[in-house]
């Protein structure tokens, strides 16, 4: 991240429910990371964090992926390509694909997803 100029002082939001120590190396770099547990407030957890609340968990990460400065897709699949098209269609074209073959001069263009930089999703045949 920090070859697209995020800096220390980028805050970033992490769309699974709880913290994982496995995580704590990467706080160390972007001390302003967070999840929904660290985020929302405590009268709220147990709503929207409880084990029956996996639907409101899908709309809190599709709202924030949806209005983010930039969004960075964990796994191709279904719920990237809805995020995509509802970034696209909003005009918030900045989403990130991590590519663990590029090299370490690669530039933020080179991680651009398909969907902008090819046009190839199908919102572009609606809106643009």
């Amino acid at each position: 991240m920090n070859c697209f100029d995020f800096g220390k002082n980028s805050a970033v939001y992490l769309t699974q429910s709880r913290w994982d120590n496995s995580l704590d190396s990467f706080k160390d770099i972007f001390p302003k990371t967070y999840t929904k547990e660290l985020i929302m407030p405590m009268d709220k957890k147990q709503k929207f964090l409880g084990s029956d609340s996996s639907e409101y968990e899908k709309v809190i990460d599709f709202y924030v992926r949806s209005e983010s400065d930039v969004f960075v897709p964990a796994i191709s699949g279904l719920f990237y390509a809805n995020v995509a098209g509802k970034r696209i269609g909003s005009g918030k074209t900045k989403i990130v694909v991590p590519d663990d073959s590029a090299s370490a001069g690669s530039e933020l263009g080179d991680y651009i997803s398909r969907y902008v930089s090819k046009k190839t999703h199908m919102a572009y045949s609606g809106f643009c």
